[in-house]
């Protein structure tokens, strides 16, 4: 499968990556090939020029698909090391989820993330996943700014401070509607974080006893959101 977020009329334009997919699997103009947009539609379509850095498909029919998990938002403070952050975006990209963002917070040891790279990853989950839906990386944002952008919505918020209360998360789950989820740094929230984003209307979640590095918990919250998707349908 290949992907491409470029259509111009029954045409879809793959850029130089896809381009040079297409000469690695020695196909040339005439050949089906099947393409995503990364919006829920997976398009078959018919390789008309295929040059050095670009070539064309002639769209023949398209599916469209919309998944449960298109109104999951998720937002990660990032880590320090970003090869932990790339590998969670292929694994929620896999999973499936709508957006994802990212957040700087009072105990966060990473406050710039550049999101370009993130997208190659996602992209490539995608396809290998066989997904049409790319989530939307979003670029970073304080914590406050989300917290409050999320009020009046469907929100969560997971941190292991014990002396607040918590409720296991898939006990508090339904897929009516936008759902944005919080994970916090590995030092988690500070105390001020929670309260403000209980003030904002977030619940306060857990995933259970054992305490998770940032993106196994976002990875953990995702299958587990996913799976309560699946058994409310």
């Amino acid at each position: 499968m290949f992907y491409s977020s470029d259509r111009r009329d029954d045409h879809l334009w793959l850029d130089d990556e896809e381009t040079a997919h297409i000469r690695v699997l020695r196909l040339k103009p005439g050949d089906e090939i099947h393409v995503t947009d990364g919006l829920g539609n997976l398009y078959t379509t018919q390789i008309s020029e295929s040059a050095k850095k670009t070539a064309t498909a002639r769209i023949i029919s398209t599916e469209s698909k919309i998944y449960d998990f298109e109104c999951l938002s998720v937002f990660i403070a990032p880590t320090k090391n970003m090869e932990r952050m790339e590998w969670m975006v292929e694994k929620l990209t896999e999973i499936g989820v709508g957006q994802i963002g990212f957040m700087v917070c009072k105990n966060s040891e990473r406050k710039e993330i550049k999101t370009d790279r993130l997208k190659k990853k996602a992209i490539s989950a995608m396809k290998q996943s066989l997904k049409f839906r790319l989530p939307e990386i979003l670029p970073i944002e304080k914590f406050e700014t989300i917290a409050r952008e999320c009020q009046n919505q469907k929100s969560y918020i997971a941190h292991c401070n014990n002396d607040l209360s918590k409720t296991h998360l898939p006990d508090k789950m339904t897929n009516t509607g936008k759902i944005n989820l919080l994970i916090g740094p590995e030092g988690d929230f500070a105390r001020d974080e929670v309260s403000l984003a209980l003030e904002c209307g977030m619940t306060a979640v857990t995933f259970g006893e054992s305490r998770l590095r940032t993106e196994t918990a976002a990875i953990v919250a995702c299958t587990l959101i996913n799976k309560a998707f699946v058994k409310e349908r």
